[in-house]
């Protein structure tokens, strides 16, 4: 394949933003091949992406025109190198935003080419999504700029200092869309109900919506939790010790890891409930049944992820495990501010206050509400 070895060969070796030509053995066409990288909408201090697709454009010359698209999605494993991955009829292809945004500017420049006669083995093309401007947006910024005499120097500096850029506006974009997506998740059922049709998730099975929605927002973690990287070793993970039968392992939402160290997040549900409608005594309320079975069960997940991460020297992916378990932190994240109100602002204050010293006394589990976790992401995307 265009001097390659193979098709894996060709997707770690080929460049970015090059169509390589394949012809067919009777002359009747050629394969057109590129490979793009797999982008996230967060910063990646790496280049090399360890995820790439593969896309194939089959040109016939007596039609003149590309008749087939063929995409394939590889993986980065230490011990394997690139790695195809196959998709289930149950499992379609899933790519994320940016990644869309790359494959549909290739297909757009792709397009715009004469394929037929074309002779050279490769070639370099320009396929930069944002090249695609909408002019709706431009008129925005045309408005905003006019409004100052001094815009023309505002842009000069900007550009100049190279501190913003067209991917660092898609990404502000992108986040502001998805923190206005959470609040509609946490304040209406219908859009929680809605997410989990859009992404194949059963509608009675809220918490699997939001661990999905999380997990495609790692930077909500990140950000919204303690201000520092929080990044997704595995979902529903194996935190626990099994039986003598096999089962009984215990699952946390989220295993992720904060400075190669390891973190372990439970989630529950915006509507579930902090506090009982009923003083324990005479300055302060009791915590709900919900809250503390919760509160216990992570802790006991903590106890046996860390006499379980002994053990483990790979991760999912057969990659060694570059992370560690050192006292590992525990979060809760559960319940919304609305549980917080009381009949009068006396019991109101006097509940938050409860809870409160609850928290700062749990210093082994760190709780967080939804709300909070939204406030905080509202104020980063404003």
């Amino acid at each position: 394949m265009n001097g390659f070895r193979g098709e894996t060969d060709f997707v770690a070796d080929a460049k970015r933003d090059c169509l390589y030509r394949h012809p067919f053995r009777d002359g009747a066409g050629a394969y057109f091949n590129a490979v793009i990288e797999e982008q996230s909408v967060e910063y990646d201090a790496n280049p090399d992406a360890r995820n790439r697709i593969k896309i194939q454009f089959k040109f016939l010359e007596a039609r003149g025109e590309v008749t087939e698209l063929v995409i394939k999605k590889f993986k980065h494993y230490k011990s394997d190198g690139w790695v195809e991955q196959r998709t289930s009829p149950d499992e379609p292809l899933k790519l994320n935003y940016l990644t869309s945004q790359k494959l549909f500017a290739l297909c757009r420049a792709v397009s715009d080419l004469n394929l037929k006669g074309w002779e050279a083995r490769r070639a370099e093309i320009s396929f930069d999504p944002s090249s695609q401007i909408d002019p709706a947006i431009i008129d925005s910024i045309k408005g905003i700029l006019s409004q100052d005499e001094n815009g023309g120097a505002i842009v000069r500096d900007i550009i100049n200092s190279g501190a913003i850029t067209s991917q660092d506006i898609v990404n502000l974009a992108y986040r502001r869309a998805q923190v206005d997506r959470f609040s509609d998740m946490m304040n209406d059922r219908d859009q929680i109900i809605a997410y989990a049709k859009e992404n194949g998730i059963r509608e009675d099975q809220p918490e699997k919506a939001w661990q999905h929605f999380f997990e495609k927002n790692t930077w909500i973690f990140g950000f919204g939790l303690d201000f520092r990287f929080f990044s997704i070793l595995q979902r529903e993970a194996a935190v626990g010790r099994t039986g003598v039968s096999g089962d009984g392992s215990a699952f946390v939402d989220f295993l992720g890891k904060i400075n190669k160290f390891t973190v372990l997040v439970e989630l529950k549900l915006p509507t579930t409930p902090l506090m009982n409608n009923f003083k324990a005594a005479t300055n302060s309320y009791s915590l709900s049944t919900a809250c503390i079975r919760a509160h216990s069960q992570i802790l006991a997940q903590k106890a046996d992820w860390q006499i379980k991460s002994e053990d483990i020297r790979f991760d999912k992916n057969g990659d060694y495990a570059d992370f560690r378990a050192v006292d590992p932190k525990v979060i809760l994240i559960i319940g919304s501010n609305d549980g917080l109100i009381g009949k009068t602002e006396a019991e109101t204050g006097l509940i938050r206050k409860t809870f409160e010293m609850y928290r700062r006394d749990s210093r082994n589990v760190e709780i967080i509400t939804y709300s909070e976790m939204l406030e905080r992401d509202q104020f980063l995307v404003r």
